[in-house]
């Protein structure tokens, strides 16, 4: 799963254009969620609000959650960093990022 934001864009990483089209790649976290994401684990690369909005929803989906940024810091508003309610699992990484969600 992939989110970037307002604006999603590739990671141009080996395998990704293979994936693409419902093959486990995805830039909707609503639209493309349940039917590939439901019990499964799953990377969400992301930054800021959106990616953290797309993790909380996936969250009651997926059986985890890991949301991965590049800045060295989980960035979003504070009301984006809140606990899931569901019964599966996040956490959040960085470059030399502290882990946790």
């Amino acid at each position: 799963m992939l989110a970037f934001g307002k604006t999603p864009r590739d990671l141009n990483v080996p395998g990704e254009s293979e994936l693409k089209g419902g093959r486990g790649v995805s830039y909707c976290a609503v639209c493309d969620g349940p039917p590939l994401y439901r019990g499964k684990e799953v990377i969400l690369v992301g930054h800021g609000d959106h990616a953290l909005q797309a993790a909380l929803y996936l969250s009651g989906v997926a059986s985890g959650v890991t949301v991965v940024q590049r800045p060295n810091t989980v960035r979003g508003a504070t009301r984006s960093c809140s606990r899931p309610s569901s019964p599966g699992t996040m956490s959040a990484s960085g470059q030399g990022a502290r882990s946790g969600a």
